[in-house]
């Protein structure tokens, strides 16, 4: 994969230190705060590692957890508990599965080239000690705080879409 900015690879990952530092900042920005608020869907702001810095309560309810701080600086697939996650060496990103994943694809091209990118995605998520299968349509778009590139990733849950026309072509 080439990469990033400064000769950082897509896979690399921010100090720390920083992305608490990035996450505090986001928090308390006022137009992060009202589209984490607003947006309907599971919300990931992401810093150019696509490492979490703030998500919405909406996801927090999916993933049973009460704070965000536990999956700051993790990405996506990781707190999602994508089964795909934990089997490449970096984590999300770094499997066989994710170069076809389009979460990642999703991420990257809109890093890369800087409109909003759409794209459908299944995941296998581990729920309540099962697997699950979930259809989700993602929009990542760019935005600017001060000096940081940001990504603003919404994950819509359309599985329920996608059975109903699942069963529509099949009758």
């Amino acid at each position: 994969m080439p990469p990033l900015v400064d000769g950082a690879s897509f896979l690399d990952r921010s100090d720390p230190e920083e992305v608490a530092s990035l996450a505090r900042r986001s928090l308390a920005n006022p137009i992060l705060q009202a589209i984490l608020e607003s947006a309907e869907g599971y919300v990931m702001v992401l810093n150019e590692a696509r490492q979490i810095l703030a998500c919405n309560a909406e996801l927090l309810e999916a993933i049973e957890s009460e704070e965000q701080e536990p999956y700051l600086g993790e990405r996506p697939g990781e707190a999602l508990l994508c089964v795909h996650a934990a089997e490449g060496p970096e984590g999300c990103g770094s499997s066989k599965a994710c170069a076809l994943c389009g979460v990642n694809l999703a991420i990257r091209a809109c890093q890369e080239r800087g409109p909003p990118v759409t794209s459908e995605c299944s995941l296998n998520l581990r729920r309540n000690g099962r697997l699950a299968a979930v259809d989700f349509l993602v929009k990542a778009s760019n935005l600017a705080m001060g000096c940081h590139a940001l990504t603003v990733v919404v994950f819509q849950d359309i599985s329920a879409q996608k059975r109903q026309d699942l069963l529509e072509a099949l009758l």
